[in-house]
């Protein structure tokens, strides 16, 4: 069964991955070069062209990207639950450091 902690771990590293497939460039150009594969056109870098495809319309949408973000990390876990705890550490990591880079700045 998972604790809160995990829960909340795992909270943050879906946001962080939906995040990432949704609407980031990623290191290399490569969750844009995924999207650009499956069919989304960019503009100024931003998704914006989505073809009737399933998969487009999947990553269209941050809610249901995140709900099968969501699904993926529960059956990781569920299989996998130390792996799964570790990587989803390293991504809630960034989730909060990029929480705080943006309360900070407003803050200033």
């Amino acid at each position: 069964m998972m604790n809160i902690v995990e829960i909340a771990v795992l909270g943050l590293a879906c946001w962080r991955l939906t995040s990432l497939l949704y609407q980031e460039k990623g290191p290399f150009d490569v969750f844009k070069k995924l999207r650009e594969r499956l069919g989304i056109t960019h503009i100024e870098d931003k998704p914006c062209v989505y073809p009737d495809k399933f998969l487009c319309q999947l990553f269209s949408c941050v809610w249901c990207l995140s709900v099968w973000i969501a699904a993926i990390l529960t059956i990781s876990y569920i299989f996998l639950p130390i792996v799964t705890i570790y990587f989803s550490v390293w991504l809630s990591l960034s989730t909060i450091a990029i929480g705080l880079d943006k309360w900070l700045v407003v803050v200033e």
